[in-house]
């Protein structure tokens, strides 16, 4: 249809503005901060094996650091990017002018940032591997890995949005401290295992590495620990991550043109 193939051009116009641009760069570089960590673990560290309790301590470090910390400051800096560029650019403007559909140029955009944390998400499981070997000497959990990975790219869709709307009000040095102290509160609230875990999207990516025996406290949990083997939250994530796609629709089709406008 007409409006399907208006949506696809917006989406490959919005794709080809990301090659060579500071968003690209931004998605590949900050995985690799991980590989600085590893040197300096291997460094340091007194364990000849590489693992405590029969895992990875530098796999618990990435994936303990990305959820709580860096995954929701890259989507800062993203988003936060991506306006500078755009009001330097007077895409809004531009729009307006050609009566584009603003609409449409939201959800391009929000398609472009997931698309992005994938590419980021999927670095950060292979440095991981990579750290693995380095450290231990052998790989193992890659099922696990990829998994867990899916997982906390698929809840960081509402991070996304919220951080879109968020960023329209203040700037990203505060959005990313009110983030990370938001991450930081649901691990001091002990709210991660809690029946009521899916009201809060920070804590999607806490939960899910639970499943790689890493506890959100950055400890590690015990082998038979129900928290590293119960999949049924999984389901809330998705249920979870369905209703901002929900939300997302009706506020894009209903009030999206007065929210860019505010911009």
């Amino acid at each position: 249809t007409r409006k399907a193939r208006v949506m696809l051009n917006t989406f490959k116009c919005e794709l080809l503005k990301t090659r060579s641009s500071s968003l690209l760069h931004t998605t590949v570089g900050m995985p690799m901060l991980f590989m600085i960590l590893t040197v300096m673990a291997i460094l340091s560290s007194k364990s000849k094996t590489g693992e405590i309790d029969g895992l990875s301590f530098i796999q618990t470090d990435i994936y303990n650091l990305w959820a709580t910390a860096l995954l929701p400051i890259m989507v800062v800096i993203l988003v936060s990017l991506d306006q500078f560029q755009g009001r330097q650019a007077h895409e809004l403007q531009r729009y307006y002018a050609n009566d584009w559909s603003i609409n449409k140029l939201y959800l391009a955009k929000l398609i472009k940032f997931w698309a992005l944390i994938l590419l980021a998400q999927l670095e950060v499981c292979l440095v991981t591997m990579l750290s693995n070997l380095l450290t231990t000497g052998h790989v193992t959990q890659i099922g696990t890995l990829l998994g867990v990975s899916m997982l906390i790219w698929l809840g960081a869709l509402p991070l996304i949005s919220i951080n879109a709307f968020l960023l329209q009000y203040a700037n990203p040095v505060i959005a990313s401290i009110l983030n990370v102290g938001l991450v930081i509160m649901s691990v001091l609230l002990r709210n991660v295992f809690s029946p009521f875990f899916a009201f809060n999207p920070w804590n999607y990516s806490l939960r899910t590495i639970a499943l790689l025996r890493i506890n959100p406290n950055n400890t590690i949990l015990d082998k038979n620990s129900w928290m590293a083997h119960d999949l049924s939250f999984i389901w809330y994530i998705i249920v979870a991550v369905l209703g901002w796609l929900l939300v997302d629709y009706l506020v894009v089709t209903l009030i999206g043109k007065q929210r860019w406008q505010k911009r």
